[in-house]
């Protein structure tokens, strides 16, 4: 009886998660210049960056990694800025919170949708950054794989942290600020991990000689596991009201 139940419960969590994932995807299709304009932006930014350090300084990997990191930020910020935006807009929120669903799933089904947001778009920049740059260095097999999955570990740290902030700063009517105060300093964590590894994948010395590699993909690990966790526990004291 306990089994059937314990059944029962996760498959209407895993409904309700799908439901809000699904939501979220269809309200953000309908308004998808959202996605375009930041992918116009940081390819802006691409063309931008020879023209402000020099072309010949632009040839340099680590400046190069550099550029390609400070993009991505750029892109993890924009579209954790938008955090239930689309739901609110469509009044979709009020229904999910008013259903007898399980409010913890608003919260993972936001993380998962903006890593899929997040990652899709560096996957574009990426190509970009990579022929606008002529970046040889990542044509290799394994060195294309490492930075593929560093930048899927960015994207679900950015996520997950971002999502959690918001919940914090929901009821501030200070949130504009709150949020990117909150979010930098356990940002930069990420955004070092990320830098660093992506040297040291490339044959680089990393950015701290205190810190080696199995650190960075332990912090790189550890990260979204303990936001992704605050989510599912903190929703319901989040949304109590």
């Amino acid at each position: 009886m306990n089994e059937f139940v314990v059944h029962s419960q996760l498959r209407w969590w895993v409904r309700s998660f799908l439901l809000v994932f699904k939501s979220s995807f269809r309200s953000f299709w309908i308004r998808k210049s959202f996605w375009f304009g930041i992918f116009v932006f940081s390819v802006c930014l691409l063309i931008l960056f020879p023209f402000a350090l020099g072309t010949e300084f632009i040839q340099k990997l680590p400046v190069q990694l550099g550029c390609f990191w400070a993009i991505m930020e750029f892109v993890a910020v924009v579209s954790l800025g938008q955090c239930f935006y689309f739901e609110y807009e469509a009044m979709m929120l009020d229904v999910f919170l008013t259903s007898p669903m399980p409010k913890s799933t608003l919260f993972i089904a936001k993380i998962a949708f903006l890593t899929v947001q997040i990652f899709s778009l560096s996957l574009f920049v990426f190509l970009f950054w990579s022929i606008l740059f002529h970046v040889q260095a990542i044509h290799s097999v394994t060195n294309l794989v490492c930075f593929l999955l560093l930048t899927f570990l960015f994207s679900v740290s950015s996520a997950s942290l971002g999502v959690v902030v918001h919940g914090l700063t929901s009821r501030s009517l200070a949130k504009e600020i709150l949020h990117p105060i909150l979010f930098f300093p356990f940002q930069t964590g990420v955004l070092l991990g990320v830098s660093s590894l992506s040297l040291s994948c490339l044959g680089f010395a990393p950015l701290s000689a205190v810190w080696g590699q199995a650190t960075w993909w332990t912090l790189l690990f550890v990260y979204p596991t303990i936001f992704i966790t605050l989510a599912f526990l903190l929703a319901p004291i989040f949304f109590e009201e």
